[in-house]
Order: C-alpha cells, then sequence, then structure tokens
C-alpha cells in the first residue's frame, strides 16, 4: 500500500501531485496576513497517541473545516472501523496573529459534521483552551470560500498550514497544473481534482490552498491507494 498527497476542491474533491516550490510574489501582503490568521492547526490526544494536522477558520463563529482522517478513522484498523470519530476528549485549536507568532493551543473545538467518503469535517471552537466558555459576541478571523471555476492551469496558489514539528504558519507558493474531472462525465463534468506543484508535507492535512485574492480553493488530504 501507499499514500499520495491530495488536494479537496470545494465543494468537490482535489489532487494535489507533489513537486518543487515555485516563488510566486502576486499575492498581497492582506491577504496573506487574512490567511495566516485563518489558518489553524488542529491537535486531537487519545490513549496511546495523537493527531495532528491543519485547518481554515471559514465561519466568524468559529467553523474550522479540516480533514476527516484528521479528528477520525478513514480505514480499516484495530481501533475503529472507518467513519468513527478518534476518542480523544476535544480537538485543540492553535492559531497566531501574525507570521511570527508560534501557534499556541487557545481554544477547544467539537466535531459538528464529518463526511468519510470526503475525507472533509466541521469542528466548532467552543471554548477557550482552559475551558472557560467563549466571550459573547467573540468572532474570528476567516478565510472566504471560493470554487475552481475562475481558475485555470497556470494561475498562482499558495498552501497555509502546520507540516509536522513546525510551530509557525507555513506558506510554500507555487502553480495549478491541471484538472481530473469526475468520472460520471457527462455534458457538463465536474472538477473531481486540480494538481498543484505546492509544496505539501504531513502535517498541512486539512489546511488551504488559496488563490491570489485569498479565497480557499481547495483542502489537501492523503489518501491510501493499493
Amino acid at each position: 500500500m501507499r499514500s499520495v498527497s491530495r488536494w479537496l476542491v470545494l465543494p468537490a474533491l482535489a489532487l494535489a501531485l507533489m513537486a518543487a516550490p515555485v516563488c510566486a510574489q502576486e499575492m498581497s501582503a492582506r491577504a496573506s496576513d487574512r490567511c495566516t490568521r485563518a489558518a489553524v492547526r488542529i491537535e486531537v490526544s487519545f490513549p496511546g497517541g495523537s493527531s495532528v494536522g491543519s485547518g481554515s477558520i471559514i465561519d466568524a463563529h468559529g467553523y474550522v473545516l479540516t480533514n476527516f482522517h484528521v479528528i477520525g478513522h478513514v480505514i480499516h484498523g484495530e481501533r475503529a472501523a472507518p467513519g468513527a470519530f478518534l476518542d480523544g476528549e476535544h480537538v485543540q485549536i492553535a492559531t497566531v496573529a501574525s507570521a511570527r507568532d508560534t501557534a499556541t493551543t487557545r481554544y477547544i473545538g467539537r466535531v459538528v459534521r464529518g463526511d468519510v467518503r470526503l475525507d472533509m469535517a466541521l469542528i466548532r471552537i467552543v471554548a477557550n483552551a482552559d475551558g472557560t466558555p467563549i466571550a459573547a459576541g467573540t468572532t474570528f478571523p476567516t478565510v472566504e470560500l471560493t470554487t475552481t471555476a475562475a481558475i485555470r492551469p497556470g494561475a498562482s496558489l499558495w498552501a497555509f498550514g502546520y507540516p509536522q514539528g513546525v510551530r509557525t504558519i507555513n506558506v510554500t507558493g507555487g502553480h495549478m497544473t491541471g484538472f481530473q474531472m469526475s468520472a460520471a462525465g457527462g455534458a457538463d463534468p465536474e472538477v473531481s481534482w486540480i494538481r498543484t506543484d505546492a509544496e505539501f508535507n504531513p502535517g498541512n492535512s486539512g489546511g488551504m490552498l488559496v488563490d491570489r485574492q485569498g479565497r480557499l480553493v481547495a483542502i489537501p488530504t492523503a489518501v491510501q491507494t493499493w
């Protein structure tokens, strides 16, 4: 069995084949700062281990989009069947205010929705790291969602996330290199995957791939192939 890296397109799925990073300077400082604040590091501790990944705050009320495999089981194993959540007590959410900050756990989240088939999950921030309630009226920095309708091969894209062992935001630039369409076909087939040469490392799972306006185009995932 081997593992390959992919990107989940919104609202469908997307594939990312890894290659050397490409420097791209078209994103504005404002867009980059917004993505940095909306990116989160996710950790779920459970008996015998932990799962670490990345995510994106997509709603000001504290909803975080990530991969299902960051917070649950996606393949058959000794512990649980596919679709079961990890048996940790809570999801730890770490954020930063700027690219120079070190990500520390600031919030506690709970999974509110998950789809093992799409490898996507939605988490809501429900408390501060010490367990105290979130102050009334609190809003969170967000990243805007978009689709692949406006992007073409050659378009600049950026990956934001927290690779394993990295506690500051990690950003790599590259280009959209192609589409993979859905197997359903038809007169107007949907995009199933997109390919990009932006660098992707373990821990980036569930993070963000954004366009030059800082809009979330896709999220990365790792899929098992036989």
